[in-house]
């Protein structure tokens, strides 16, 4: 042990390769498909789609609860695939659970 509390010990090692392809190409798909609705119906379309993903990927649950984004993937019609978080949980098991009220005043 290096004296770091488990999260940060496990934050230091490097991204492997394939999930960085696998994340770049997730983000090019995104921004091709941004470039299109644009293209296609005005600019104003991939402006409103950005803010109500941004809305709705902003709202949380009270801490030590499972945030589960089910509008996120609505909006980016992703209700129908199965990610690596649906079936390998993506939780950071080194979190600890905290008091709601000790959270809420952190922020």
């Amino acid at each position: 042990e290096d004296g770091y509390p488990a999260q940060l010990r496990y934050q230091k090692y490097e991204q492997h390769p394939i999930e960085f392809v696998q994340q770049n190409q997730i983000n090019a798909a995104e921004e091709f498909n941004m470039q299109t609705y644009a293209h296609c119906f005005g600019s104003h379309l991939p402006l409103q789609l950005t803010i109500e993903r941004t809305l709705v990927a902003s709202s949380r649950r009270q801490p030590g609860q499972r945030n589960h984004n089910l509008g996120l993937e609505v909006l980016m019609n992703k209700l129908n695939t199965i990610d690596f978080e649906d079936y390998l949980s993506t939780n950071n098991p080194f979190n600890e659970k905290q008091n709601p009220h000790e959270a809420f005043n952190k922020e």
